[in-house]
């Protein structure tokens, strides 16, 4: 009778071997866990950026080493759910690029994504990426009719094709594009936004752009100002540019930098440093109750601004080198009639005073009359990129938006990030505690 129950004991431990095993490996299938280990250093998102925000759509875009597969987890909670393939492909395809654009969202919505890189998942820091839409704006108000237009060749002279193009300027968003087959770029800028989103912006010929390219592994960057953005010279992909000094290469890259990395500054500028308030205009009107305003001012000179509205608001502000102040109202101004007044000293120093008037209006109110007596604001299409996505998302839960476009989730579920131990691991042991319930069991009985 003893001898039974000592076989007996062993069976148990080996049939209860074999069902905890069978459930830590069933848990692990359920969660999509693959045994890789370590990610591919191939597989690894780099200059992760996000433009192109509207209030139904945003692109998310990225660089690999490697030619691998990519796609987007996208959705308005941690549990994610809606696949977006990259804007070229019908099919997963493997690219060293990859641009996401994701459509057909809710206005002034959070939303969360992760990135799918080859077989990894990818989070920023630990937690999903967040983006929050825009507010709808009326594209009549719109006067901006400027391209960025350009091309993009490789150190050997071969035509840079599928490179992604970022487009940043100090107070408004983040535009990017992919470029053509023969290298060549063009993207319209009648829609650009505040960087708030809450406007459009006011684009100022003497103003300097800041362009980004990645692809490859090299990157390049260069600075243009706005009136010469329509005809950008030939750059050649690992060199840096100044197009405001000169149409000449600064340097080559020797490693890549981050698409909002400072570029050097530019030359001071001699001419155009006379006083001026360039926006407002005369009588403009804003639908953003805290309109961006601008002017020019002597090199590094101080700038006293007064806003007279229900509450008198006074700040004061630098120029740059070139001469250029800008500055955001930190409270909302009413809607109505305003004036903002500006003292500075000339470079005779001189202390000038100059004053503008402008009108706020309400939210929600259609303003058709142009911002000048030339403008002539006839409603154009929305600008499309050349690439077009096939997967879009269908918004089936709302969650509350953030205060600000760049908040940091805290998502309930976090997927592992790319890489970890721990889950693999835990599958190791799943498959061993089988193992060992099998052999304990078939030796009992064997014995028996």
């Amino acid at each position: 009778m003893n001898n039974i129950g000592n076989k007996r004991i062993p069976t148990l431990f080996g049939l209860l071997a074999i069902v905890a095993g069978i459930a830590i490996t069933s848990f692990l299938t359920k969660t999509g866990v693959n045994f890789i280990g370590q990610a591919s250093p191939s597989d690894e998102p780099k200059n992760v950026q996000i433009s192109n925000v509207t209030d139904t759509s945003f692109t998310a875009s990225y660089t690999t080493d490697g030619k691998v597969f990519g796609s987007l987890s996208v959705g308005q909670n941690a549990s994610l759910g809606t696949t977006v393939l990259d804007d070229r492909d019908k099919t997963l395809t493997a690219h060293n690029t990859h641009v996401m654009t994701v459509k057909n969202l809710n206005p002034q919505t959070s939303y969360l994504f992760s990135i799918i890189s080859g077989q990894n998942t990818y989070l920023k820091n630990g937690v999903l990426y967040d983006v929050k839409t825009g507010p709808p704006l009326d594209l009549s108000l719109s006067t901006e009719r400027r391209n960025l237009s350009g091309k993009i060749v490789m150190p050997d002279g071969s035509n840079g094709s599928n490179k992604v193009i970022y487009l940043n300027i100090a107070g408004a968003q983040t535009l990017s594009t992919l470029t053509k087959l023969d290298g060549s770029y063009n993207l319209p800028l009648n829609s650009i936004k505040t960087a708030n989103l809450a406007s459009y912006y006011d684009l100022l010929p003497e103003e300097v752009a800041k362009l980004s390219i990645f692809g490859n592994s090299v990157s390049s960057q260069a600075s243009i100002r706005i009136v010469d953005i329509s005809d950008v010279p030939t750059i050649t992909l690992s060199k840096n540019y100044d197009f405001t000094i000169s149409n000449s290469p600064l340097q080559d890259s020797t490693a890549t930098p981050s698409a909002n990395q400072v570029f050097p500054s530019t030359a001071p500028s001699s001419s155009n440093t006379t006083p001026q308030i360039l926006t407002p205009k005369k009588d403009q009107g804003f639908s953003d109750d805290q309109p961006l305003f601008k002017g020019k001012a002597t090199p590094n000179g101080d700038v006293e601004i007064s806003i007279h509205s229900d509450g008198n608001i006074s700040a004061r502000v630098v120029a740059d080198q070139n001469g250029n102040w800008n500055y955001r109202p930190d409270t909302s101004l009413t809607p109505g009639t305003h004036t903002i007044t500006i003292k500075t000293k000339d470079s005779f120093g001189i202390l000038k005073t100059i004053t503008q008037q402008f009108t706020v209006y309400a939210s929600g109110s259609q303003v058709r009359e142009s911002a000048t007596p030339s403008a002539t604001l006839t409603p154009i299409p929305t600008p499309t990129l050349t690439i077009t996505p096939v997967a879009t998302i269908t918004p089936t839960e709302i969650i509350t938006p953030s205060q600000t476009p760049t908040s940091t989730p805290t998502p309930t579920t976090i997927l592992p990030p790319a890489g970890s131990s721990t889950l693999p691991t835990i599958g190791i042991l799943g498959a061993t505690l089988i193992f060992i319930g099998a052999f304990l069991f078939i030796f009992t009985r064997v014995r028996i």
